[in-house]
């Protein structure tokens, strides 16, 4: 796509990176001598056992954002779906892969009015668990994350491509033994750039406003490695995300 072949004038890919590679190692190292509690009917989180798994997750986020021209617009609705790929290399350790597509309303961009992009995205995730007791952890989940999206009316063209980094601090509690809270944190850091073609010509960068957020979330244990989990977020990230799950 042109938000591909199109010059960046976002932070350098290896920054964001080194992010990715900093997970990693916290996540291992984390693993290394830290007690996990035992599986619960294919718990979510690093299991306890190291094994592969994937997941369907369907999403829909409104986050506020800022351009650095000062120009009208201050959200972007996204909607996703996709699939994770994850492995659990070590008890207590989960890394994995998530791709899929989405599509992006402007809200309030004259420049892009009658718009809809829409495009891929791809994330590269880390997770880390730490048991306090049978039935309440503390976790630490990461994803570093580039996405592109586009659309054309007539002569008229937008392009946006965008990188980001999240980080979710959270604890989990498990009720007898099918359902799972969650409630964390959440702070993540988006740049990205706007390209429009057509009558007229303009590449303006965008950055996610606020950094910081919260959410909880409820999952059901299905039996068998499933499981079923609604997440809800506020604060920058607005939204709700539904996730299908199956480990091996």
């Amino acid at each position: 796509m042109n938000a591909i072949s199109g010059g960046r004038t976002g932070p350098a890919p290896w920054r964001l990176g080194c992010i990715a590679l900093l997970l990693l190692v916290f996540s291992t190292l984390a693993a290394a001598d830290v007690y996990v509690r035992g599986r619960i009917g294919g718990t979510v989180g690093g299991d306890p056992q190291p094994g592969l798994g994937i997941d369907l997750h369907v999403e829909r986020t409104d986050l506020d954002v800022r351009y650095d021209d000062g120009s009208a617009g201050d959200r972007l609705e996204i909607g996703r779906i996709g699939i994770s790929l994850f492995e659990s290399p070590a008890p207590g350790v989960r890394l994995g892969i998530s791709i899929g597509r989405l599509g992006i309303s402007q809200s309030g961009r004259p420049a892009t009015a009658g718009l809809d992009p829409s495009g891929y995205f791809v994330g590269f995730d880390g997770l880390g668990r730490w048991a306090l007791t049978r039935r309440l952890s503390l976790e630490l989940g990461g994803r570093v994350a580039y996405a592109e999206a586009d659309d054309s009316s007539g002569d008229d063209r937008v392009d946006l491509d965008w990188w980001s980094a999240t980080l979710r601090p959270a604890a989990a509690v498990t009720l007898g033994e099918r359902v799972e809270l969650r409630a964390g944190l959440r702070s993540q850091w988006l740049d990205g750039d706007e390209r429009v073609t057509g009558a007229t010509r303009s590449t303006t960068g965008f950055r996610e406003d606020r950094v910081t957020g919260g959410f909880v979330g409820i999952g059901l244990l299905t039996g068998n490695g499933g499981r079923i989990h609604l997440r809800a977020d506020s604060g920058a990230a607005r939204g709700l995300h539904l996730l299908f799950e199956r480990s091996y």
